[in-house]
């Protein structure tokens, strides 16, 4: 039937390599990209300054650090260096009145961005990368394990939705879905205490 015919086609190595390959292209595209239409990257970088300087990243927002160069508060100071070497990144965060609301486990993620590529946006691009082949990983090993067309991973893939919102707009979303399918992959082996435990990790970033 039609059916048969299209799950052995999704199914053919060479199909399936192609997709892979496709997404992976396009995403590299999108590493050098300038978010459109999106300020978001803005605070993660931000945060991920304030830790790799070994600073509670929940204790001030970016207006009370103001413009006092010579505050007795050393935190406030070195805050202050790293508001100015940020410049527009430090300039266009949202709300500047509020203190971060991502939750701890992000806080890593932003972190190993700054201290990858400083002030530019590539680091974030290129964790968001890492992750998602994770999550590309994933999705193979659940459709081999659920007995699906291997080629569905097509779905998300090569989704314009998620090279538009995850790689260009650079949200950071993506970082769910590894522990969310990570979940599953121990849930479905019969692994429930790791599954929760994944689990744990994914309410914690869904709180923001």
């Amino acid at each position: 039937c039609s059916y048969d015919l299209g799950a052995k086609q999704l199914n053919n190595k060479n199909i399936v390599w192609l997709i892979i390959i496709s997404g992976i292209a396009a995403r590299i595209i999108l590493i050098p990209s300038s978010p459109t239409l999106e300020d978001d990257y803005n605070r993660y970088i931000w945060d991920g300054a304030v830790v790799a300087n070994g600073i509670n990243p929940y204790k001030y927002s970016p207006l009370e650090i103001g413009n006092d160069s010579t505050s007795v508060n050393s935190e406030i100071a070195v805050l202050h260096q790293l508001s100015v070497e940020a410049g527009v990144i430090f300039q266009r965060i949202n709300f500047p009145e509020v203190r971060t609301i991502y939750p701890m486990v992000s806080q890593v993620f932003f972190a190993a961005s700054y201290i990858i590529s400083g002030w530019n946006i590539i680091g974030w691009r290129i964790i968001s990368f890492l992750m998602d082949i994770i999550t590309l990983l994933l999705f193979l090993a659940l459709l081999k394990k659920l007995n699906l067309p291997q080629g569905w991973v097509s779905i998300y893939w090569l989704n314009p939705i998620v090279l538009r919102q995850f790689f260009n707009a650079g949200h950071m979303d993506i970082l769910l879905f590894p522990f969310v399918l990570g979940a599953i992959w121990f849930l479905l082996n019969n692994k429930e205490i790791i599954s929760s435990r994944s689990e744990e990790h994914t309410s914690e970033l869904q709180s923001h």
